[in-house]
């Protein structure tokens, strides 16, 4: 019985295999955000990444760089590494999300609380949150300010998308504190998908950025697919 992402580390090809194929008992408790799907993807990522291990010469493991505020989230230049390893190990039948998240309404909370206070109070426990979110499914960076990047590998363009909706709703139910005052937060995002609206990792950036302005046009607090 498989309870989350993390029993399949230890798990051999074989069994992975089996899981990959849909052969999974899997217990989802209530409060969790992880579906059967995102085990039997987890399966498939943890698949992909020992094939390519082995391809590979033997070479010491690099730690991934943090951001350096925070160091919490990744960094923009570990973003460009992770994204070459995810697009060249998929093939061309394969499919990266690209995610960029904007805070709403950010200068007004800093102006109400000052900024050294919002980063302590409100962005080091949203980076947490996340991190959180994101843990085998993908990774989130720091893109800059109250602006963040999740890379989604192996995913189809319908996954990423569901996947950003249920990011945004978990955000919108979060309580954070400053001090002992309660603030909710909301964030508007992008998404392009790698190879259709591009290659270059900072095309798809841009892309992405793109069609989370159109997000905060529209409202905010949702979310929009590149159109290009």
């Amino acid at each position: 019985m498989l309870n989350s992402p993390a029993d399949l580390i230890n798990m051999s090809d074989d069994e992975l295999i089996d899981i990959a194929n849909g052969k999974l008992n899997y217990r989802n408790s209530a409060r969790s955000t992880i579906t059967r799907d995102d085990i039997i993807r987890e399966a498939k990522i943890i698949l992909q990444k020992r094939t390519m291990k082995s391809q590979l010469p033997a070479q010491p493991t690099a730690e991934k760089e943090k951001e350096q505020k925070f160091g919490i989230l990744y960094s923009l230049g570990q973003a460009t590494t992770d994204f070459a390893l995810y697009s060249s190990g998929l093939g061309t039948d394969g499919c990266v999300g690209v995610l960029f998240l904007d805070i709403d309404n950010f200068k007004p909370l800093n102006t109400r609380f000052t900024e050294s206070i919002v980063d302590q109070e409100v962005l080091i426990p949203f980076q947490q949150l996340l991190s959180n979110i994101c843990l085998y499914r993908g990774d989130a960076y720091r893109h800059g300010g109250e602006e963040f990047l999740v890379l989604l590998p192996n995913h189809t363009p319908e996954e990423v998308t569901q996947f950003a909706e249920r990011l945004r709703r978990k955000i919108e139910t979060e309580e954070f504190f400053v001090g002992q005052i309660p603030v909710r937060i909301t964030v508007s995002i992008g998404i392009a998908f790698w190879p259709k609206h591009g290659g270059p990792l900072i095309d798809l950036i841009a892309k992405a950025n793109r069609a989370e302005h159109e997000a905060k046009a529209k409202g905010k607090n949702r979310i929009e697919v590149c159109e290009e």
